[in-house]
This record gives C-alpha cells, sequence and structure tokens, in this order.
C-alpha cells in the first residue's frame, strides 16, 4: 500500500493449467544413488556421497 492506501501498480491475471497426469522420471537415471549403497561409517564418504546426489538431482532437474 502506499501512502493513501491505494494498491501500487495495475492488476492483471494469471493464467495457468496443469497435466491431466504428472510428468515422473526416475533420479536414479541421471546418477543419484539410494542411500543403502552409498552410506558407510566415514564422515568424509557421506559427504562426497551427499554432494555426488546433489549434483545428480540438479543435473536431473536441469534436463526437465
Amino acid at each position: 500500500m502506499d501512502r493513501e492506501g491505494e494498491e501500487p501498480g495495475s492488476r492483471a491475471s494469471i493464467s495457468w493449467s496443469t497435466t491431466s497426469k504428472p510428468d515422473v522420471f526416475d533420479i536414479t537415471d541421471y546418477g543419484v544413488k539410494r542411500s543403502e549403497e552409498g552410506f558407510t561409517s566415514i564422515d568424509e564418504e557421506k559427504n562426497a556421497f551427499t554432494v555426488a546426489n546433489i549434483k545428480a538431482i540438479q543435473d536431473a532437474i536441469d534436463a526437465f
């Protein structure tokens, strides 16, 4: 609201739609590994596993 109590700018309408069935894809196709495949008792290995999965998930998002 501005000093006079008015909303700044002009009104606009937004149109959107969704698909009847969402797109589904398997992030393991992009290199993501399940936690049971990657966790060990060494923290450095857990961190490397997590970083690798984050990068793979981002690759999947970028490909979509």
